[in-house]
């Protein structure tokens, strides 16, 4: 046997050199590396995905704004038109009744949606008050509370309102003295 195991040739291991030795280690930093630029670049698709869904993020929004400002505007552009025919319709007919002001009102409110309600208040002074209860007790309305309250010099009594019945303010109150239109009152008169 000693014979045959001479014959055979031994299988000899290649002697490991530096270079064998630092293969491993080749790898692991191979494999580091391309993690590393892998998660750079999915960091970097990020961001600019980001920069890209803001930038129209921020454009949408200003096309929203500025369709919104121009609805606001043309809204309030036929509420002021609608005003400018009610001031021009009350100028006209300085003896207003209640079914002329609701034929008007609801004609104007026909025609918009900006209108929500109409009202009319004209100035009455101390001395017309009691031909302006007069005029509300001949439509039915119980003015005995009114008339109790009303000692202003002046004052600007809601006479009509359209629809006839609404929150907002009821008929025969002093608009001035509400806290919501005396301001704006005021302000009206001033200018």
């Amino acid at each position: 046997m000693a014979t045959l195991a001479r014959r055979v040739p031994s299988v000899r291991r290649p002697s490991t050199s530096r270079l064998g030795s630092a293969s491993p280690q080749l790898g692991i930093i191979a494999a580091a590396a391309t993690f590393l630029l892998l998660l750079a670049m999915s960091i970097g698709t990020s961001l600019a995905v980001r920069a890209v869904l803001r930038s129209q993020s921020e454009e949408r929004f200003s096309d929203v704004v500025a369709g919104a400002s121009n609805s606001v505007r043309a809204d309030l552009d036929r509420s002021f038109t609608e005003l400018a025919a009610v001031e021009a319709f009350i100028k006209a007919n300085p003896g207003l009744t209640n079914d002329q002001f609701q034929t008007f009102a609801s004609t104007v409110n026909q025609h918009g949606s900006a209108s929500q309600a109409l009202g009319f208040a004209p100035l009455v002074t101390a001395g017309d008050a009691d031909e302006f209860y007069d005029g509300l007790e001949q439509r039915g309305l119980n003015v005995d509370l009114m008339r109790s309250t009303a000692t202003r010099t002046q004052m600007f009594p809601v006479a009509y309102t359209f629809p006839p019945i609404n929150e907002l303010i009821d008929i025969g109150a002093d608009i001035s003295a509400d806290p919501r239109f005396g301001s704006a009152v005021s302000d009206a008169r001033r200018s």
